[in-house]
This record gives structure tokens, sequence and C-alpha cells, in this order.
């Protein structure tokens, strides 16, 4: 289970550089390259954006997995390592606070 953890996220990691290059590839070529001052047909850029944010939150996603494994991993595999039968000390309970005594006050005229 260690393994499949790093290995998701690696995989999630390069899913998710992916979709972060794919977005500002497809943003130099639509405000960069896709003036109509060059002549070049327009092309429908929703697809690509899309594509690279559906890729960025799954790489994301995958990577988020992956660390979450390994969190859950390690706290089981601890978990299972301490002896069952072990209690924490408990500390004694705080002694009463002693009582002040009355205060006398002048009787009021």
């Amino acid at each position: 289970m260690r393994i499949f953890s790093k290995v998701m996220a690696w995989v999630g990691l390069i899913i998710l550089l992916a979709g972060i290059g794919l977005a500002a590839k497809v943003s130099f070529d639509i405000f960069g390259n896709m003036q109509p001052k060059n002549s070049v047909p327009a092309i429908n850029p929703y697809p690509w954006i899309w594509a690279a944010v559906g890729s960025a939150l799954l790489g994301g996603f995958l990577a988020g997995l992956g660390l979450g494994l390994a969190s859950k991993y390690t706290a089981l595999k601890a978990a299972a390592a301490a002896p069952a039968a072990t209690t924490l000390p408990v500390a004694p309970a705080p002694a009463p606070a002693a009582e002040a005594p009355p205060v006398s006050t002048p009787p009021v005229d």
C-alpha cells in the first residue's frame, strides 16, 4: 500500500504539471499566436481549456489521494506497532482550593 500511494502521488503530480503546461500552451496559442493579424484561422479554445482544467483537477486529486494514503498507512503502522495493553499515566486530580475565611464587614448605620 505504501508503494501504491507513492506511485499515485507521483503520477498525480505528473498529470497536474501536464495540465498546467497544457493551460499555458493553450493560453499562449490563443492570446499570442491566434490574433487576426497573423492570418491564422481562429480555433475554438474551449475544448482545450476544459482539457487543461480537467487534467489539472485529476492530477491534483490523484496527488492528494496518494499523499492521504501515505499518512493513513503511517498512522496504521504506528498503531499496530504500539502494544495494545499499555495505558497512559493519569495525573492526580488537583487538590481543592482552601476556602478563604469569611470577611467581617463593619455594621452599617
